[in-house]
């Protein structure tokens, strides 16, 4: 079973979802569409298989403590056509999850 978490920001993997992931990961991508990517070369279909888990806090600062307000991601370059350069790869491998709607499968009560 390949279980993985998907949030961009603080992905979680088993090694064979990270495996399926490295088979695919282009390093032109720039954190836009990557947990689209995830997804979709682990098996979109496999519903049971993913997780957001909400219990788990990760600290990200607000921009405005942050060293000249911005996000980080504001100085990698060529940021601001993430989105365009993963349509463009995300057509390249076929990937149909180019844009889907967010749906909730299913909840663990706690």
């Amino acid at each position: 079973m390949n279980i993985i978490i998907i949030i961009v920001n603080v992905p979680l993997f088993s090694k064979s979802a990270l495996f399926n992931l490295m088979k695919v990961y282009n390093p032109i991508l720039i954190g836009w569409g990557i947990d689209f990517l995830y997804n979709w070369c682990n098996g979109s279909d496999k519903k049971e298989d993913y997780a957001i888990i909400h219990k788990i806090k990760c600290i990200n600062p607000v921009d405005e403590i942050k060293p000249g307000g911005k996000r980080e991601l504001e100085l990698v370059k060529n940021w601001e056509t993430r989105e365009k350069i993963w349509l463009n790869y995300a057509e390249e491998i076929n990937c149909f999850l180019r844009k889907v709607k967010i749906v909730n499968y299913s909840k663990i009560d706690e």
